[in-house]
């Protein structure tokens, strides 16, 4: 007989499965038989709806945001969208097979990963946009433990989101082939008038650690950062959805407004941390950096560009651009990213 402190299979799986959704990693207590019953699956597959709502509304969806409908402009909350309305929020048995997998390797001592990858991998395939999403709100937890770092290698080249989250972990993998980046442009990029400042803050996390890791961690992760923006930027002028661009704009003025003041107080740890490295492993260094900031004028040149056409030609997605750029004060951002690039050029070497 369970003592009773200790919790059934069941009631350990819905716990685990609730914190999870939540973003706390709980693992499970006892070692019961493992037994499902019916009941537990029909409240599992409520938790799944509830848990994409309730995390597109908290990242902002209340805010009155300016988003596309049709060829126009509107203002308005996130469910106001008419995106909002078209998602499909069936959750196949994918979804639960997904959770069953995970539940099992955090049950269990062994840590076996099992089917983790095929089942993500499924998901991506013939998973709906909603399902797609789940798989990052259910994995997005174990990126913040050393413990499970087999999860994340299984799991994070089958998911557009995780992509979009990649932040500066190393256990993270960022796939040159962008079908699954693009996937989760085409089907969330709607999102991003309430979701970019979510998103980004992943992104430059890279900058708080930027002296507090080896110069190889650092500059692999600006590796990452640079392909996600490059993927994002391709995908953008490729799909002539020049909204998606939103996205780096706020990573950029983000990024660029960490880097107040002097820009040789700015580098001068950079420079320090360099001292001994050679000629080869500089030029690498500020190349890399270098790539990732001239996005920021490669994104001026495309305003350039649309602001060229009669407003009457200028398509929804432009408009939206045009609107965010103006907002965000973009035109000194991309000026001190270009001083930023030229700077380094001449510290690095």
């Amino acid at each position: 007989m369970n003592s009773a402190k200790e919790e059934t299979y069941e009631q350990s799986l819905l716990d685990f499965t609730w914190k999870l959704l939540e973003n706390r990693l709980v693992l499970p207590k006892g070692k019961n038989k493992e037994e499902i019953w019916k009941e537990t699956l029909e409240i599992l597959e409520q938790m799944f709806p509830r848990a994409v709502i309730r995390f597109l509304i908290q990242k902002e969806g209340w805010k009155k945001r300016l988003y596309i409908k049709g060829s126009q402009l509107k203002t308005g909350r996130l469910w106001e969208n008419p995106e909002f309305k078209l998602i499909e929020l069936g959750f196949s048995e994918l979804s639960v097979q997904l959770l069953l997998e995970l539940f099992k390797i955090v049950y269990s001592s062994e840590g076996k990963k099992g089917n983790l990858q095929k089942v993500t991998k499924e998901i991506f395939n013939k998973g709906s946009a909603s399902e797609n999403l789940l798989v990052h709100l259910l994995i997005r937890s174990f990126t913040k433990s050393n413990s499970f770092e087999g999860i994340v290698e299984e799991t994070s080249g089958w998911n557009g989101w995780n992509q979009l989250t990649v932040a500066v972990n190393p256990r993270y993998k960022v796939s040159e082939k962008p079908s699954s980046l693009r996937r989760v442009l085409k089907d969330w990029g709607w999102i991003f008038p309430w979701m970019a400042p979510e998103l980004v803050l992943w992104w430059t996390q890279i900058h708080e650690v930027m002296f507090d890791k080896d110069l190889d961690f650092y500059s692999e992760a600006i590796k990452k950062i640079t392909l996600l923006v490059e993927m994002v930027f391709k995908s953008s002028v490729e799909e002539k959805r020049e909204d998606w661009m939103l996205l780096l704009m706020e990573f950029f003025r983000v990024v660029i407004a960490s880097y107040s003041g002097e820009l040789a107080k700015v580098t001068e740890p950079l420079e320090t941390l360099m001292q001994e490295q050679s000629h080869k492993v500089r030029q690498g260094y500020r190349d890399e950096w270098g790539k990732m900031l001239r996005f920021a004028l490669s994104m001026a040149e495309q305003r350039q560009r649309i602001r060229s056409l009669h407003p009457v030609d200028r398509k929804a997605p432009q408009k939206l651009f045009l609107s965010y750029w103006e907002s965000q004060g973009m035109d000194p951002i991309v000026e001190r990213a270009e001083q930023m690039r030229t700077h380094l050029e001449s510290v690095v070497g």
